[in-house]
């Protein structure tokens, strides 16, 4: 496994902890199309490339099952946002209400690379670390 990946499992450990926990602090059992939903993510970055896949997972007029991949795509953001090794982190961290597709699309192709790069291993985290996490009963 690549050491980034390993780095950032952390994060994304964090990162899905804060963005499904109840206001008690309890973390209820996570969807099941999550990992889909990040599967279809790493498929589309390396079919589609890097802007069109953030534009779709950043859609947030296509009904529920596309409200799920808006909110992988935070959580995925989040993840590089706090990643140490993330060069252009920075550009997430200060965005605002600024999409990840808009923020991608304003970057030199040097910087869409390395997201490219970093996107797909942040994603592979999260995967990963929503196995240490009770899933929803199919």
């Amino acid at each position: 496994m690549k050491k980034r990946i390993e780095d950032m499992i952390p994060g994304a450990i964090d990162a899905i902890e804060e963005h499904f926990k109840n206001p008690d602090g309890t973390v209820p059992p996570i969807p099941r199309t999550f990992q889909g939903s990040i599967s279809s993510m790493g498929a589309s970055v390396l079919q589609m490339g890097l802007l069109p896949t953030l534009a779709v997972f950043a859609d947030t007029d296509s009904g529920a099952k596309d409200d799920q991949r808006t909110q992988l795509l935070k959580i995925i953001i989040r993840v590089l946002a706090e990643y140490k090794g993330y060069k252009d982190k920075d550009l997430f961290q200060n965005a605002g209400n600024e999409s990840a597709c808009k923020i991608a699309a304003k970057m030199k192709p040097e910087q869409q690379k390395r997201l490219k790069s970093h996107l797909l291993d942040a994603a592979v985290a999260v995967k990963l670390s929503l196995r240490t996490f009770k899933l929803e009963d199919a």
